[in-house]
C-alpha cells in the first residue's frame, strides 16, 4: 500500500505537474458532473411528470365523481316526490282507468322535474315487473337491457355508457333509483333518469376551469364503465367552454378482463397509434367506473433532449478555456512561492532581516508584503509581550474584585440566572435559578413546553433540549410545577473561542392567570352581546314558525302523509329554541345561590338522575367517596350541572363497550379543597383535540346529540366557585376528569 502515499509525478517539475493535474481533475469532474446531472434531471423529470399526472387523475376523478353523485341525489329527490309515488300506485292499480293519471304523471315529470337538471334528457317510470308506466319522451333503443341490473337493486344504481339510437354521437347513461309508496312501506317501481354525458362535460369544463388546466402536451381523458365501455375525450376539448355537446364522442369496448386492459394503459406504455404515453388510472368512488389519464411523452421530454446537447457544447468550451487560462498561474505563481518558502525558512532560524522582493500587486504580492511586515513586527512584539506580562498581574487582581461584585449582584437578583459554558455545563447560577438547575438534567423532569417564539425549532426535540442547545437563542414560556416562567436565552461569547449561554427566568404565573381571566371575560362579553342579538332576532321567527306549524297540525288529518313533515318542523323548532336558551345561559355571568352542600349526596343524586341512560346496559358505575365529613359552600343546582355534564360524557364514552365509570373523592389539605375524579374506560380523547374540549361549541358528536357547551359550562361554574375542571389523564386508558372545589366546612365547623 506504500504506492498510495507516493507521488506518481514526483520526477515532474511543479510548473508542469500543477496545470496537468488541474486540467485532468477538472475534465473528470465535469464529465462525471454532466453525466450525473443528465441522469438526475431525466429521472426527476419523469418522476415529476408521473406525480403530476397522478394528482391530475385523482383531481379529475373527484370532480366527475362528485358531480355524478349530485345527479344521483337529484334522482333520489325526484323519487321522493309524493305526487310521483301516488300517481305510480294509481297506474299500477289495473282496476282504474290510467289514461288521465298517466297524462298527469308525464306532464308533472316534463314540466316540474326534467327542466330542473340540465344533464337529464329523459325520465321513465317502471313498475316492479320492469314494465314502463310513463316516459317524458320516447324510450331510448335498448334501454331495458342496459338497466335490467338496476331493477334488481334497492339503492341508487348507475348504468354503463351507451349510445341512443336517435342520437348515436352523444353518449348517455342512466341513473336508476327505487320508488316506494307514500308510506315508504313497500317498493312500487323504479325511476330512470337518462343523462347526457356531453352536458356533464360542458358543465364541468365551465365550472372547474382550474382543475381542467390547459396544456399543449398531447393528453387524453378516458372513462371506463363496469361493462368495459371506454370513452376517450381529448384534453384540449375541455378548454373550449362551448359546443362540447357537438364533439364526436364514441364509446369503444375493451377486453372482458377490464382490469388487465387498464393495467396495459398505466405507467409508461405504447398506445395511441403506437406512440409512447404516460398513463394513470383511478377508480371513481360513487360510480363503478374508472378514470384513465394518458400523456404523450414526446413533447413532455423535449426539454431534456435539448439540455443534453447544450451540456456537451458547454463542456467542450470549458475544457478549452481551462487549458488557455492555466498559462498564467504557471508563469506567475510558482516562482514567487519558491521565494516565500526560502524566506519562511530564514525566519524560522531567527533571521528577521530576511525580505522578499516582488513587483506583483496580486494576492502573491500581498502575501510577500505581509511576510516582510511580519518580520519587522516580531521584534516590536517581543518588547510588547514583556510589558504585557506585567499588566496581566494587575488585571488579574482587578478581575477577582469584579468577580466578587458580580457574584454578589447575581445572588441578590429576584430573577433566576443560569450560565452554561461551551460544553453545556452549568458553571454559575443564583438562588432564584435553583428550580431550573434541579430539572435541566433530570430524566423525569416535570417541565413542559407552554409557548415558544420559534416553535419550528422544537419539532425534533424537547423543551429542555432547546434550553440546553447553545445554538438556540429562544424566548419562551414554560410550565414548571404548576408555575409559569418566562425564559430568555442569550449567547455568551467565550474567551477560548467556544460560545456559552445565559438563561434568565422570571415568574409570570400571576400575569398569565390574569391575562387568561381577562381574555375569558372579553370572550364572554362578546358572546353575551351576540347571544342577545341572536335570541332577539331568532325567537320572533321561531315563534311564528311554531304557531303556523301548530295551525297546520290542527287542519291536517293525523293520517295525512304531511303529518310527518309537521312533526319534523316542530322538533327542529324546539331544537333551535333549546340552542338559543343554552347560548344565553352560557353567556350570562352565573348567579350563585350559596348554601352548604354535601358533595357526596350531590353525586349520589346525579347518578340516580342518570340511571335511565345506563340502567338497561352493562355499564358499571362505582363510587369511592372518601371525604364524607367535608362540606363546601356553593350553588346546589349549578354544582349538580357540573357533575351531570361530566358523568354523562363518561357514560356515553363507554356505552358501546359496556365499560366502567368510577367516581372518587378525596381532600387536598394543603390547598383546602375537595378533589373529585371521574374516570371512564372508554377509548379516550384524541390528543390532537385535547386542548379544544373546553372551548364553547366544540363537540365531536353529531349536531343532534349536543351543542358543545357541556364542558365549557362546567368549567365556568367551577371557576365561579373558586375551583377548576381539567382533563387530568387521557390516552392510554383510563380517561380522568378532575374537579377541584374549595371546602369551607368540616362537619359543622367553618374553616377560615
Amino acid at each position: 500500500m506504500n504506492w498510495l502515499n507516493r507521488d506518481p509525478l514526483a520526477k515532474l517539475k511543479i510548473r508542469y505537474k500543477l496545470p496537468l493535474s488541474f486540467v485532468v481533475v477538472s475534465l473528470i469532474a465535469f464529465g462525471l458532473g454532466g453525466f450525473l446531472i443528465i441522469n438526475t434531471v431525466h429521472s426527476s423529470l419523469i418522476q415529476e411528470i408521473q406525480t403530476r399526472l397522478k394528482s391530475e387523475t385523482i383531481a379529475q376523478s373527484s370532480v366527475f365523481d362528485q358531480h355524478l353523485l349530485m345527479l344521483g341525489r337529484r334522482a333520489q329527490d325526484f323519487a321522493s316526490d309524493g305526487f310521483i309515488r301516488t300517481q305510480t300506485e294509481i297506474i299500477e292499480d289495473t282496476t282504474t282507468s290510467i289514461n288521465d293519471t298517466e297524462t298527469r304523471l308525464i306532464n308533472h315529470l316534463k314540466i316540474n322535474k326534467l327542466p330542473i337538471v340540465d344533464e337529464f334528457i329523459n325520465l321513465h317510470v317502471f313498475d316492479i315487473q320492469a314494465n314502463r308506466l310513463a316516459s317524458v319522451y320516447p324510450m331510448e333503443t335498448g334501454l331495458i337491457d342496459i338497466i335490467a341490473e338496476g331493477f334488481q337493486k334497492d339503492t341508487l344504481w348507475y348504468s354503463p355508457l351507451f349510445h341512443s339510437g336517435t342520437n348515436p354521437v352523444s353518449p348517455r347513461f342512466a341513473v336508476v333509483t327505487p320508488l316506494t309508496n307514500i308510506n315508504q312501506t313497500k317498493l312500487i317501481g323504479h325511476l330512470v333518469c337518462v343523462v347526457d354525458f356531453a352536458q356533464i362535460l360542458a358543465y364541468l369544463s365551465e365550472q372547474y376551469q382550474n382543475a381542467m388546466s390547459f396544456s399543449d402536451v398531447e393528453k387524453y381523458l378516458t372513462f371506463i364503465d363496469q361493462s368495459g365501455g371506454m370513452l376517450d375525450i381529448p384534453w384540449w376539448t375541455l378548454n373550449r367552454r362551448e359546443n362540447v355537446d357537438l364533439l364526436d364522442l364514441t364509446i369503444q369496448h375493451i377486453d372482458s378482463d377490464i382490469h388487465n386492459s387498464i393495467v396495459l394503459h398505466e405507467g409508461r406504455h405504447n398506445c395511441r397509434n403506437d406512440q409512447e404515453m404516460f398513463g394513470f388510472s383511478f377508480p371513481m368512488k360513487y360510480v363503478n367506473w374508472t378514470l384513465l389519464v394518458e400523456l404523450g411523452t414526446a413533447n413532455a421530454l423535449k426539454t431534456i433532449t435539448a439540455l443534453e446537447e447544450r451540456l456537451f457544447l458547454v463542456g467542450l468550451f470549458i475544457a478549452i478555456l481551462i487549458l488557455v487560462a492555466m498559462y498564467f498561474p504557471v508563469r506567475f505563481l510558482i516562482r514567487p512561492l519558491g521565494e516565500l518558502e526560502t524566506m519562511a525558512f530564514d525566519i524560522k532560524e531567527g533571521d528577521y532581516s530576511a525580505r522578499v522582493k516582488t513587483d506583483s500587486e496580486d494576492e502573491i504580492g500581498d502575501l510577500a508584503s505581509s511576510f516582510n511586515q511580519m518580520a519587522e513586527a516580531m521584534e516590536e512584539r517581543t518588547a510588547v509581550l514583556e510589558k504585557t506580562a506585567g499588566d496581566l498581574a494587575e488585571r488579574e487582581k482587578e478581575i477577582r474584585i469584579q468577580h466578587d461584585r458580580l457574584k454578589t449582584v447575581v445572588n441578590s437578583m429576584n430573577d433566576g440566572l443560569i450560565l452554561l459554558n461551551s460544553k453545556g455545563e452549568i458553571v454559575l447560577h443564583n438562588d432564584a435559578g435553583k428550580p431550573f438547575v434541579q430539572h435541566l438534567f433530570a430524566t423525569d423532569s416535570s417541565m413542559e413546553k407552554f409557548e415558544c417564539i420559534n416553535p419550528e425549532s422544537l419539532k425534533s426535540k424537547q423543551c429542555i433540549d432547546c434550553l440546553l442547545d447553545l445554538n438556540s437563542m429562544q424566548a419562551c414560556t414554560i410550565k414548571l410545577e404548576n408555575r409559569y416562567f418566562e425564559v430568555l436565552s442569550t449567547q455568551l461569547p467565550g474567551l477560548s473561542g467556544g460560545a456559552g449561554k445565559i438563561l434568565v427566568s422570571r415568574d409570570i404565573t400571576d400575569r398569565i392567570l390574569m391575562h387568561e381571566k381577562h381574555s375569558r371575560q372579553e370572550r364572554l362579553a362578546v358572546l353575551g352581546n351576540m347571544a342577545a342579538v341572536v335570541a332577539h332576532e331568532m325567537n320572533s321567527p321561531l315563534a311564528a314558525i311554531s304557531m303556523y306549524n301548530q295551525m297546520l297540525a290542527d287542519d291536517f288529518d293525523p293520517q295525512s302523509p304531511y303529518a310527518e313533515h309537521i312533526d319534523v318542523i316542530n322538533r327542529n323548532t324546539e331544537t333551535c329554541r333549546e340552542i338559543i336558551a343554552n347560548l344565553l345561559d352560557f353567556a350570562r355571568t352565573p348567579t350563585l345561590n350559596m348554601s352548604i352542600v354535601d358533595i357526596h349526596e350531590l353525586i349520589n343524586q346525579t347518578v340516580r338522575l342518570l340511571v335511565p341512560l345506563h340502567g338497561k346496559t352493562n355499564i358499571t358505575i362505582k363510587l369511592f367517596l372518601e371525604a364524607s365529613e367535608f362540606r363546601i359552600e356553593g350553588d346546589l343546582s349549578r354544582l349538580k350541572q357540573i357533575f351531570a355534564n361530566i358523568i354523562l360524557n363518561a357514560i356515553q364514552a363507554v356505552k358501546e363497550s359496556n365499560g366502567k365509570v368510577m367516581i372518587r373523592t378525596r381532600t387536598n389539605d394543603s390547598d383546602k379543597c375537595m378533589v373529585v375524579d371521574i374516570e371512564d374506560s372508554g377509548v379516550g380523547i384524541d390528543p390532537g383535540i385535547g386542548k379544544d374540549i373546553f372551548t364553547p361549541f366544540f363537540t365531536t358528536r353529531d349536531s343532534d346529540m349536543g351543542t358543545g357547551l357541556g364542558l365549557s359550562t362546567a368549567k365556568r361554574i367551577a371557576e365561579a366557585h373558586g375551583g377548576s375542571v381539567l382533563l387530568y389523564q387521557n390516552q392510554p386508558q383510563p380517561t380522568i376528569f378532575r374537579i377541584t372545589l374549595p371546602y369551607t366546612y368540616r362537619g359543622n365547623r367553618e374553616f377560615s
